[in-house]
């Protein structure tokens, strides 16, 4: 099958945001101890199902949470660009995120982002935040963020995956080029994975461009 080019598949927390969204709301609103978050990271643990556990109890206003997650997020630089030269040259770029609609809608909007994503769906209720993820079908997140790595190449692209935590090694593994950082970078390391530093995403742009297309 004759290349179409790249595609690019895409975390949210600490890829396309500096730092987890998730973990420091849930640090800022006293849901979940910084241990309890460093051990959600573990191999073992599924990050769909941890993300459920811990927002169910959080009984804070979505308008007070939205304040705080517009307040205290920042974009990985590049990132505005990056989405632009992508649309420009027909690059499909899309996010599969184990993160929630709960901050990552307003972060979009408040950044005038419109991209093809994936992610969790928050409903408030009496019994705190019910977390869902429809788009999994049952699968984990780490097997569903590599099968949308697989899909692209099924359908004749090349693919860069960008990510940071172990649900990204699956997809990491898949991928035609991988940029990574923090913990995914470490793994892609330790397990001979071959990869590049996530500083900034005209890197990843610069990188496609060499590639021409």
């Amino acid at each position: 099958m004759k290349s179409k080019g790249w595609a690019v598949v895409t975390d949210f927390d600490g890829t396309v945001t500096l730092k987890d969204v998730g973990d420091v709301l849930l640090r800022h609103f006293n849901a979940a101890t910084r241990e309890e978050i460093e051990n959600s990271y573990a191999p073992h643990v599924k990050m769909e199902e941890w993300m459920m556990e811990y927002f169910r109890p959080l009984k804070i206003p979505r308008k007070k949470i939205e304040a705080y997650v517009l307040e205290s997020t920042r974009l990985r630089g590049g990132f505005i660009k990056f989405n632009a030269f992508c649309a420009r040259r027909r690059i499909p770029l899309e996010i599969a995120s184990g993160g929630v609609d709960l901050y990552i809608d307003c972060l979009l909007k408040k950044w005038k982002l419109r991209i093809k994503s994936f992610y969790g769906r928050t409903r408030f209720t009496k019994a705190g935040i019910l977390v869902e993820y429809p788009c999994l079908k049952g699968a984990t997140l780490d097997v569903f963020k590599a099968a949308r790595v697989s899909r692209y190449q099924r359908l004749g692209y090349k693919v860069a995956f960008c990510g940071d935590g172990t649900s990204d090694l699956k997809a990491a593994r898949l991928a035609d080029a991988v940029f990574a950082t923090k913990r995914l970078r470490r793994f892609c390391l330790e397990e001979g994975v071959r990869n590049r530093r996530l500083k900034n995403f005209l890197d990843v742009q610069k990188f496609l461009t060499q590639q021409g297309k």
